[in-house]
């Protein structure tokens, strides 16, 4: 419920427990008392219903209507791509052909998805507008009850028996208007939870791409929390970046994006560039994932979260730092493909050095160095050596977080601790907050702790919905789990899709998949715990 929709109710609540409390004599000698308790419930009343649950159904029905066009006009577009592909079937043939067909096939789903999103956005604007107008009609009739409590109020002796009647009429008052606000406060629950359902289930990327077909855009995105690289702000970030570039640099942009092998590699570029990462290393980074056919293959942390891959926790108390550096892969590609190919395209230190300090300095894209050029096609280091690549960036954020300063460059101070915990209980939830707020992107929400109550399911499905808001927005979560005693294990939520959220597992260094009903129920298992405890989840 909301700030108000609180205090409305609780207000109303000591409203009618006053009510319950006031004490009326039949003794007519006593009429002037009870004329001025009488009368003063009834002002209070008055004054906690002068304000009804906000809110406009008719603007809401607008709103619905606005959203049905739209689902109408994208099932007359889908319709308009159908029947292009069936008369370019008839009369084009090879290889164009069938590039041409793929792609507007894409589009024919992603259109029919889009219509059936819009629909269901539709229904819940409109069923919030009716259970709206129920509120306000019952707000309505509370007022009516207050004006016949305040007829009531006896004026002389012979009206003292009409006592009973002020109070049954404040009663009823104080009840609707209390119903009032609970129905338009759920409703308004409801139909957040159904639009935040309708963004996700939206098939199509934050706008336009540099550098890229508006139809290979579209292939780049997945409903839920999306695909990646592009979940999240990352789109509006590259294009944000790109804008921000010198001419020569934005000219040198393009030509990559242009000469990148498919719409894939160009969406990893636009995610390096997203990621705050200077000209020079966009460069690089764009000629070295050019090498493979596969760019998916050597930077989505992802591919590697397998019972004999390379991202499990190397101790007993690291799993809180694994479940770090797998956000920090996640959020930076430059960072993943160090990690999984020993490239580092800060500094190309993996070859020869790199001339240029800008992506238009140095060699030209079909100059690159053998460094930056890369190994064979689709070619990525033994496991064992991305593992100790990843083990020491975990044990780097071990030392890191284990620091009881919040800022570990900066002096010992009272200012400057953080939350104490013991470093052989694993990575403190505050540490974890502060290490997710650092990788958080320019402008991005820094991150705080939100404590679970792991005896309520109200605070489960609560923490639940907060996991699924941070990796709408692209934002990596973290979950600490353990049994009904105290938390014991840290696990990594990075995507959501379908009622359920993406999950990695440290221990085993796997992907887990678990969905509301077994949050809510605590019938999942992460590493061996069922029970929520905390997530550090983006604060605000």
């Amino acid at each position: 419920m909301s700030a108000r929709g609180q205090a409305a109710v609780r207000g109303l609540w000591g409203l009618l427990a006053r009510v319950d409390d006031a004490g009326f004599s039949l003794n007519p000698l006593e009429l002037a008392t009870n004329v001025r308790t009488a009368a003063g419930l009834v002002d209070q009343t008055r004054r906690e219903l002068a304000h009804r649950p906000p809110g406009d159904p008719a603007a809401l029905g607008h709103a619905a209507g606005a959203w049905r066009t739209l689902a109408l006009a994208l099932a007359a577009a889908r319709a308009d791509v159908q029947d292009v592909r069936a008369e370019r079937r008839r009369v084009w043939r090879g290889t164009a052909a069938v590039a041409f067909d793929a792609t507007a096939a894409l589009l024919d789903v992603r259109l029919g998805a889009a219509s059936v999103a819009a629909q269901r956005g539709a229904d819940a604007l409109q069923a919030h507008a009716r259970e709206l107008d129920t509120a306000h009609r019952a707000h309505d009739d509370a007022l009516a009850e207050l004006a016949r409590a305040k007829d009531d109020v006896p004026r002389h002796p012979g009206e003292l028996d009409q006592v009973d009647d002020v109070v049954r009429h404040l009663r009823a008052a104080i009840a609707g208007a209390t119903e009032a606000w609970d129905r338009a406060e759920q409703a308004e629950r409801t139909c957040a939870a159904e639009l935040a359902q309708v963004r996700a289930a939206m098939p199509f990327p934050d706008g336009a791409a540099p550098g890229m077909r508006a139809l290979d855009a579209v292939g780049q995105h997945e409903p839920g929390s999306g695909r990646r690289p592009w979940v999240g702000g990352v789109l509006v970030r590259a294009r944000a970046a790109a804008r921000a570039l010198p001419a020569a640099d934005r000219s040198a942009l393009d030509d990559l994006l242009a000469e990148a092998p498919t719409a894939r590699h160009r969406a990893w570029v636009l995610a390096a560039l997203a990621a705050g990462h200077d000209a020079a290393t966009v460069r690089r980074f764009a000629v070295r994932i050019a090498s493979t056919s596969d760019p998916d293959q050597v930077l989505d942390p992802e591919r590697a979260l397998r019972p004999d891959g390379p991202f499990r926790q190397s101790t007993g108390t690291t799993c809180g730092s694994s479940s770090l550096v797998l956000a920090r892969l996640l959020r930076d590609p430059v960072a993943a493909l160090h990690v999984l190919t020993g490239f580092d395209a800060a500094d190309g230190a993996a070859g020869a050095g790199v001339a240029g300090a800008a992506l238009g300095g140095g060699p030209s894209v079909g100059a690159a160095s053998s460094a930056e050029a890369g190994p064979p096609r689709d070619a990525v280091l033994p496991s064992d050596a991305v593992a100790a690549r990843f083990r020491a960036l975990e044990a780097a954020t071990k030392r890191r977080t284990d620091d009881p300063r919040k800022d570990t460059a900066a002096a010992w101070s009272p200012t400057n601790v953080s939350a104490p915990w013991p470093p052989f209980l694993g990575t403190s939830p505050w540490a974890a907050a502060e290490e997710l707020s650092a990788l958080a992107p320019p402008g991005g929400a820094g991150y705080g702790v939100d404590l679970v109550d792991p005896r309520s399911g109200a605070d489960r499905a609560a923490a639940f919905a907060r996991l699924v808001a941070a990796t709408d927005d692209g934002a990596p979560a973290v979950l600490y789990v353990g049994d009904a005693g105290m938390p014991r294990h840290v696990v990594l939520v990075y995507a959501h899709a379908d009622a359920a959220v993406d999950v990695y597992e440290p221990g085993r260094g796997v992907r887990l998949t678990i969905t509301r009903e077994q949050f809510v129920e605590g019938s999942f298992r992460a590493g061996g715990w069922d029970t929520p405890w905390a997530v550090v989840v983006p604060a605000g």
